[in-house]
């Protein structure tokens, strides 16, 4: 997982900031695959560390976590596995994220014969 932001969005007046320098509220925009057990430790942190800050999350999936960067709506997002990050973002690396292949027992395809697990012609759709 990567973190993106316009770079400088920490030190950017394009909104009013209260007496302590606080902005009005926080939006982040996070990929479907983050960990929700960690962003809500997260967002419970921020609330007792912020309590006047309302905090606005999107969660997105498929690369939707650039364009509410790139337009202003966010301050910063979480991306997965992007192979392609627009030049006017920064990244940095925030964590792994471990993902697992599952199936159901009852799927056909696995009680097939492994060499036979792939269609019988190019222009179909069926397995064994």
């Amino acid at each position: 997982m990567r973190g993106l932001s316009p770079p400088g969005w920490m030190r950017s007046r394009r909104t009013p900031r209260d007496a302590a320098g606080l902005e009005p509220e926080l939006s982040v925009v996070v990929d479907v695959m983050f960990p929700m057990a960690a962003l809500t430790e997260v967002a419970k942190a921020f609330l007792l560390q912020f309590p006047r800050t309302p905090l606005r999350l999107y969660i997105e999936a498929l690369g939707g976590t650039v364009q509410p960067v790139l337009d202003g709506r966010c301050g910063f997002g979480i991306v997965g596995s992007l192979p392609f990050i627009p030049p006017q973002l920064s990244t940095e690396r925030l964590a792994s994220v471990l993902l697992m292949m599952v199936a159901s027992e009852n799927i056909r395809w696995l009680k097939c014969p492994e060499s036979s697990r792939k269609p019988s012609s190019p222009n179909t759709s069926s397995w064994c």
